[in-house]
């Protein structure tokens, strides 16, 4: 059994690799950036319907910035900060934030 999900692991994998998705892992640093980016531009979420793709474009540009007290030079950006990756990030939080939690 588990050399079959190490093969769909490895085939899922290469799939990834293949169509350019990258997977992001985030940190808790990242994902409070994101957070705090979104929430200083809430007035481009327009009607509550959500953000648009420049929101989440300048999120991406706002997270490739070295954080205070960084040299540009020494700052290595994590990968797959992309404009998508924003907003599934932003997607999975949301969904945290707003879930009914049934004990």
């Amino acid at each position: 059994m588990a050399r079959k999900k190490a093969a769909a692991a490895s085939t899922n994998n290469a799939e990834a690799l293949s169509t350019g998705s990258v997977v992001a892992h985030w940190t808790v640093e990242e994902t409070s950036c994101l957070i705090e980016y979104l929430i200083i531009h809430c007035a481009e979420g327009g009607d509550g319907t959500g953000f648009k793709q420049a929101t989440f474009t300048g999120a991406s540009a706002h997270l490739h910035e070295p954080p205070d007290g960084v040299l540009k030079e020494n700052y290595v950006v994590g990968t797959g900060r992309d404009w998508q990756s924003c907003k599934n990030k932003w997607i999975n939080v949301h969904s945290l934030l707003h879930s009914d939690y049934h004990i």
